[in-house]
């Protein structure tokens, strides 16, 4: 995994995440999709919630591209669709455009968080230290 932020990281491939940590996510991701039918039989409104920390830009990328998809660049300047690895985090299609209505809550099924948003919330929002 990279050691410096996104900026200075360079290109860096996706699907190449380390074995242990890709095992990691997909028990995780197991065990979550298992508990989100569970709550769509009881007809839960909200859908459980899955939170993936980084330790700096780069690997957060990386790790939203692995687990939402994205469009690999070939070396003659077209683009191919790598779908999301974590089906129900996919946010694009095998037609490689994003979808329109993501789910049927209208909410967004994969959200990265840029470091310093902390500092963009009200003051009411952020934790006490």
């Amino acid at each position: 995994m990279p050691k410096k932020g996104k900026s200075k990281a360079g290109h860096l491939d996706p699907l190449k995440l380390p074995i242990l940590l890709q095992t990691a996510l997909s028990a995780l991701y197991g065990h979550y999709k298992k508990t989100f039918e569970l709550w769509a039989d009881a007809k839960v409104q909200a859908p459980p919630c899955f939170i993936i920390v980084c330790n700096n830009t780069s690997a957060s990328k990386l790790v939203y591209d692995y687990v939402s998809g994205f469009h690999r660049k070939n070396d003659d300047g077209t683009s191919a669709l790598e779908n999301g690895r974590l089906e129900l985090f996919a946010t694009l299609t095998n037609t490689a455009t994003h979808w329109p209505v993501p789910n049927a809550t209208n909410r967004q099924r994969t959200t990265r968080i840029r470091r310093g948003a902390r500092r963009q919330l009200p003051e009411h929002g952020r934790r006490r230290d």
